[in-house]
């Protein structure tokens, strides 16, 4: 059975649209806008959506449940923390299970369409910490930026403008920023932020790439952490501070790292002097994790620990996952391990 051509699509699904506004007696004007609308989102790829009941049908959520969300959106989140590498932690603003539904079906259908710049290597398929860390191998100099508070500094209206964009009208626009953003911003936990965020950062890539290219110098950005190398001079760093300021986003001037060939030079976790390696203290400390989860349990290793354990198994297997794009030979073994614990979930 072959499939139907896209224009044989495109035209049914118009005319069903059509057939059922004008069963209802809709004006033959308002008949016609929504036959222009629909036309327009299956152009551009994107799932047709026409108010909040339409949504809600999709998604498979009451009407009710997304009127309560739009309205009080933090009774729809729980907050927790997840241990960062280095020490400290995270905070995390996950979803509940039903607005994590619904997020979900936005990224897989709408969020991921929109489009990431090609030195954009976080959150994009096919692109990880191994690609984002390859251009820089063997670099003069290494100069890593972090942004501070990434996801807070995407706020509504730039979330709003992403939607329309696609092609979504005002009025579903808004509601598609309302389950999407918390107190004004994208929430870190809620599966349509990465895509968003890359969308926001779109032009910030533009420039810096620019920036780059006219200074023969290498630009790469995995979420909020920007990397460039090649030789440098002061200038350079305040035309890099000022872009980013001008873009909406804040340098963090505290993780600012410029690094030399005789030091580690490390990027996204991977180091780069002369090939791809995972440094040894990592290593050692993943291993480590592994021999105490192996030899306490999980539950025991992660309160004497103290880390959260909603997240742990997760934690631990993408940065296994991690060290295999380098070193697989070592991270098969610790795979291997992992798939031994008794984990509670």
């Amino acid at each position: 059975m072959s499939l139907e051509p896209l224009e044989s699509f495109e035209e049914a699904y118009v005319a069903r649209v059509r057939e059922a506004l004008l069963l209802r007696r809709v004006p033959e004007v308002a008949v016609e806008d929504a036959a222009r609308y629909a036309r327009t989102l299956i152009e551009r790829g994107a799932p047709v959506l026409f108010d909040q009941t339409h949504l809600s049908h999709v998604v498979a959520v009451p009407s009710q449940v997304v009127s309560m969300i739009r309205r009080d959106p933090s009774r729809f989140y729980s907050a927790f923390r997840i241990p960062k590498r280095n020490g400290g932690s995270r905070l995390v603003q996950a979803p509940t299970p039903q607005l994590k539904q619904i997020q979900h079906w936005l990224h897989r259908h709408v969020t991921s369409l929109l489009r990431a710049h090609d030195c954009a290597h976080g959150f994009v398929r096919g692109r990880s910490i191994v690609t984002n860390a390859q251009p820089h191998v063997g670099a003069t100099v290494v100069l890593k930026l972090d942004l501070r508070d990434f996801f807070g500094s995407v706020h509504r209206p730039t979330v709003f403008r992403a939607f329309r964009f696609l092609g979504y009208s005002r009025d579903m626009a808004n509601l598609l920023a309302d389950l999407t953003t918390l107190d004004g911003s994208l929430p870190q936990g809620a599966p349509t932020s990465p895509d968003l965020s890359n969308y926001a950062a779109y032009r910030l890539d533009v420039r810096l790439s620019k920036l780059a290219a006219r200074r023969k110098l290498v630009y790469t950005r995995y979420a909020d952490d920007l990397t460039f190398s090649g030789a440098f001079s002061p200038l350079e760093l305040r035309t890099i501070e000022h872009i980013v300021r001008a873009e909406g986003f804040s340098p963090n001037e505290k993780k600012l790292r410029y690094l030399r060939p005789e030091q580690r030079q490390s990027v996204t976790g991977v180091v780069v002097n002369e090939k791809l390696n995972w440094p040894r203290p990592r290593r050692r400390w993943l291993r480590q994790e592994v021999y105490y989860l192996r030899r306490y349990g999980f539950d025991d290793h992660t309160q004497r620990r103290g880390i959260a354990k909603s997240r742990y198994k997760e934690f631990l297997y993408g940065h296994a996952y991690a060290l295999h794009a380098v070193r697989p030979d070592e991270a098969l073994a610790l795979l291997a391990e992992l798939d031994e614990v008794d984990w509670p979930y």
